[in-house]
Parts: C-alpha cells; structure tokens; sequence
C-alpha cells in the first residue's frame, strides 16, 4: 500500500500520469507540514507542493511525468498525528 514519508513511486506507464492525495493535516500540530516532491533518478528531489497545518481535509494533485519518481514526505508530525490519508489515486488511461 501507499504511504507517506520517504518511500517513492515511479510512474512507469509509458505516459504521463495525475496522482491525487487527500489528507487531514491537525492545526493543532503546529507546522505538521506533508509535501510532494518530484525526481528524475530517485536521488535529487524537486519539492513541487506543501500544505501545512489547517485541521481540514487537503488536497494535493500533481502530474507526473513517465519515469519519474514521486514522493509525499511528511516533518514535525508522524502518520498517527497527521489524521490519516482518505484518497490516494493515480489516474491513468491506458487507452490514449
């Protein structure tokens, strides 16, 4: 299953693909910060989003280019703190 942190994901479907992520962040955590990164080689990473403390269901939706990896990396806040991941989804058409 997916999850938050350091692990990553390649996309290697030969297109380009959207991955959505939906997630309580707790304002009570102060600065309980999740990210998206992005990279070529799994090594040197591009941080293309945050989202940071508001106690709310968040969203983040980004595409992903065929080859790269992508990563949601979470600090200050663990995945017991953070709420909970509600959706996670890649959207892929295998027909275009």
């Amino acid at each position: 299953p997916r999850g938050l942190g350091t692990s990553s994901y390649q996309n290697n479907t030969g297109r380009s693909i959207q991955v959505m992520l939906s997630i309580k962040i707790s304002a009570s955590l102060h600065d309980g910060d999740v990210y998206a990164e992005l990279s070529t080689n799994n090594t040197s990473w591009t941080r293309v989003m945050h989202l940071s403390d508001s106690d709310s269901n968040e969203q983040m939706i980004l595409i992903v280019p065929d080859g790269y990896y992508y990563r949601f990396p979470y600090d200050k806040a663990t995945t017991t703190t953070l709420g909970g991941i509600y959706y996670w989804a890649e959207l892929r058409d295998n027909n275009l």
